[in-house]
């Protein structure tokens, strides 16, 4: 097309390009006309519908030119788009709908782009200038890259606006749209998503450094949760903190990038919350550094670098975070393993919860047998056995222990439900119903508590608790063995001997005494005392507070497992072992060894001995299971089983029980068939 032609229709070539500028810029005319109507000051308009055009009144251009000029000015269309968006997000307000940091970063990226694009229209402003006889495709090859880039962009943010994408959703939009194989289109949208990276890593930055959550409009993968409450098995100084600390933060999936692994979200977690805790000391620790500012200076320092990097690097990434993460977990395990004497109070757990003080506990135990053999009182329960408990410590070396102030024995009137997971609870044996609900609580003072949760000491006490019956019982059948010694049995058949009638009460509670006993054994021996030296060990030789906190849990699921409460079936047949053995001692204590008392019936006896035998065997055979046996779970269950199987009696009384149940179920059934 020429000057001369264009002049024809009263418009000249010159006014004609400085029109197309115009309309290059967004502003339609007369010449360039937007055919869109009703639309509103900030409503985009659909990328796929361009409605500037030339206008139909310029009958002067010809048709080759016109679709040249209407290819070109498209990019006009889109340009006020993009404009508009910029614009729109530039300007929040509270009724804004779907805006956010991270929009607003896309929008900055959007207007350096357009920055970039007004120069390239400047550019040839000034070339129209300086050629004397300027031509259209001269002006396209200007903007060539262009046509690429706004229509592209345009769908993209009328995607961002249309479906109110934001936050994660916008950054995985961003770092999916830019594996593309247009290295022009693939450079704009890595620095597109270069710009929200950066409120990413300011959001990183504020979480990791100082512990703050800069995410008003919660976008960033880091959640806290409203209101975090829970019931309390004792007593904590610095709640608040501890609350926070267990319950107050989350990792939201459907906020995290998807270049950001879950591992590595739940390690920038930890860190903030570490961070948080580190930076507001309580109890005896206020007013202390324990946070060193250098490394708060070196934290940044590493995240700024990243932030620098054109193009986000994952692994980089992850390695920062690994290593701020190792810095904060060496700083707690610092403060909770040496200054607030961690092991000093699990050896405490272990002697009170885990009956470690043996001769604390056999005090107490026969101090409160009074107490214990009557039916609690719901109103003074828990301080009539609290009389007997503190007694007992002026008659041990409990007395001068000082974490014995921390302990305090209650009684409740309902079971104790300690969870496992998902629909499995912890399974104790049960002995009699009036004191079996007795429980301790532990003052755990500040930072203590991110160790010693509540849920740790409810697991505590299901095993204070197996350990307390399992210790009631034994001594039940000390006492029925010294009460049969001491009487005068009657019908003697030589001084010092048994009549007939009692020997199967002595040799039945020999049994009982001694599967009692060997069950004891390996508790205390064999599962608490061995994993708790591997316990101390591995603390000692974490320095890392996560590496020490997995140590414990790992602890005190092995004692769960070791002591078989995790397992319904076993604990059911040790809760028949315990009533046997209650029903024993029962006989005993009614029996005065006259001839017309039947407390201890032969028959009652037999009968008790083959529920007893049958508990045993079916206990023996449960615990030669594959489960049971790995070597790995329980390694001393081997020796458990030659203690409790020495001369092979309790093999052959199994054997024997299953024979007697053989029969009984056949002569059962034959007499049904006669019937």
């Amino acid at each position: 097309m020429t000057a001369g032609k264009a002049s024809e229709g009263g418009l000249s070539y010159s006014n004609l390009l400085q029109e197309l500028l115009l309309a290059l810029l967004g502003h339609a005319g007369d010449v360039f006309v937007d055919k869109a109507t009703n639309r509103g000051v900030f409503n985009l308009s659909d990328p796929d519908a361009p409605s500037f055009q030339l206008s139909d009144d310029i009958s002067s251009v010809a048709r080759p030119d016109r679709e040249l000029l209407n290819d070109l000015v498209k990019l006009g269309f889109h340009y006020r788009a993009l404009d508009v968006f910029v614009e729109k997000e530039g300007v929040p307000s509270p009724s804004s709908v779907g805006g956010g940091m991270y929009r607003r970063a896309l929008a900055a990226g959007v207007s350096e782009l357009l920055a970039v694009y007004k120069a390239a229209i400047l550019q040839i402003q000034q070339h129209l200038m300086t050629e004397a006889t300027p031509v259209i495709p001269a002006i396209r090859h200007f903007l060539i890259d262009f046509e690429a880039l706004l229509p592209h962009l345009h769908r993209l943010v009328h995607h961002v606006e249309r479906d109110g994408i934001n936050g994660s959703q916008l950054l995985g939009l961003l770092h999916s749209s830019s594996r593309c194989g247009l290295p022009t289109l693939q450079s704009c949208l890595q620095r597109l998503l270069w710009h929200c990276n950066q409120v990413l890593y300011k959001q990183l930055s504020g979480w990791i450094v100082h512990g703050l959550l800069l995410d008003r409009s919660r976008e960033f993968f880091i959640h806290e949760v409203s209101d975090p409450n829970g019931a309390l098995l004792g007593d904590q100084d610095g709640e608040g903190e501890l609350d926070e600390w267990h319950k107050g933060f989350e990792v939201q999936l459907t906020a995290l990038p998807p270049y950001i692994s879950l591992t590595t979200a739940e390690s920038v977690k930890f860190i903030g919350q570490a961070v948080r805790l580190l930076r507001q000391p309580s109890g005896n620790f206020q007013g202390q550094e324990l946070m060193p500012y250098r490394d708060t200076l070196a934290f940044a320092e590493a995240l700024r670098k990243l932030q620098e990097q054109p193009v986000f690097n994952r692994v980089a990434l992850e390695r920062v975070v690994e290593a701020v993460r190792t810095k904060v977990a060496s700083h707690l395990w610092h403060l909770v393993v040496v200054k607030a004497e961690l092991p000093s109070h699990l050896q405490a757990l272990k002697d009170y919860f885990l009956m470690a003080k043996g001769e604390f506990y056999h005090n107490f135990l026969v101090e409160g047998s009074r107490v214990m053999n009557l039916p609690p009182r719901e109103a003074t329960a828990e301080a009539d056995i609290n009389v007997p408990f503190q007694q007992s410590a002026l008659k041990s070396t409990a007395q001068h222990d000082k974490f014995f102030q921390l302990i305090r024995l209650q009684w409740r009137k309902d079971d104790i439900q300690v969870v496992l997971g998902p629909k499995r609870f912890l399974q104790v044996p049960r002995y009699d119903e009036y004191w079996d609900n007795m429980y301790l609580s532990y003052k755990v003072g500040w930072p203590l508590g991110l160790i010693i949760t509540p849920a740790v000491l409810a697991r505590y006490n299901g095993m204070f608790q197996y350990l307390l019956r399992l210790k009631r019982v034994q001594l039940g059948l000390e006492e029925a063995w010294q009460s049969m010694c001491s009487r005068n049995w009657r019908g003697d058949t030589r001084s010092g001997g048994v009549s007939s009638s009692r020997l199967p009460l002595w040799q039945l509670r020999q049994h009982m005494a001694h599967f009692i006993t060997n069950l004891q054994i390996y508790i205390q021996v064999d599962v608490i005392e061995s994993n708790y030296a591997q316990l101390q060990q591995r603390i000692a030789d974490a320095q890392d507070f996560m590496e020490a906190e997995r140590a414990h849990n790992r602890y005190l699921s092995t004692l769960i497992f070791q002591s078989f409460l995790s397992t319904v079936s076993i604990s059911r047949l040790l809760q028949q072992v315990f009533r046997a053995c209650h029903s024993l001692c029962t006989m005993v204590r009614l029996d005065d060894g006259s001839p017309t008392c039947d407390a201890a019936d032969w028959r009652k006896v037999e009968r008790l001995g083959r529920e007893f035998n049958a508990s045993v065997g079916s206990f023996y055979s449960l615990l030669q299971s594959d489960r049971l046996q790995e070597q790995s779970k329980a390694p001393s269950l081997r020796r458990f089983f030659l203690r409790l199987n020495f001369n092979d009696y309790v093999a052959r009384t199994s054997l024997e029980s299953y024979r007697q149940e053989i029969a009984s179920a056949g002569g059962e059934g034959s007499a049904r068939g006669k019937g």
